[in-house]
């Protein structure tokens, strides 16, 4: 849980300086290398009829040294700050985006001697 108090001095038109939300996020393993993401943002004040809360879910799959990530998510923002200020898709008539990510893990081989 990350709350977020957000204040822009240059804010779009008609929204508000001063916004607060709350984002969500977790990963809950459903094997010995795999588990399943998840993140939901909620804004608390200034929501218009557009706004609808982003949410992302994902499946991950590790290796020894790599990990493969493919999810599916209503906002393209990763910045909190612009997240918040965004028009997220709209889910429930069917807007999503679908990624995919590879993280690899180097080991460092030097011995000490």
């Amino acid at each position: 849980m990350s709350p977020s108090l957000i204040f822009k001095t240059l804010a779009p038109e008609n929204n508000k300086n001063l916004l607060w939300g709350a984002t969500l996020g977790g990963r809950i393993k459903t094997g010995i290398t795999s588990s399943i993401i998840f993140e939901y943002t909620a804004k608390f004040n200034d929501r218009s009829d557009a706004w609808k809360n982003p949410i992302a879910l994902g499946y991950e799959i590790g290796t020894a040294g790599h990990a493969f990530q493919m999810f599916i998510a209503t906002s393209n923002q990763i910045i909190p700050q612009n997240l918040y200020y965004s028009t997220p898709l709209d889910y429930p008539e069917g807007e999503i985006l679908i990624g995919f990510n590879i993280k690899r893990t180097f080991r460092n081989l030097r011995h000490e001697e």
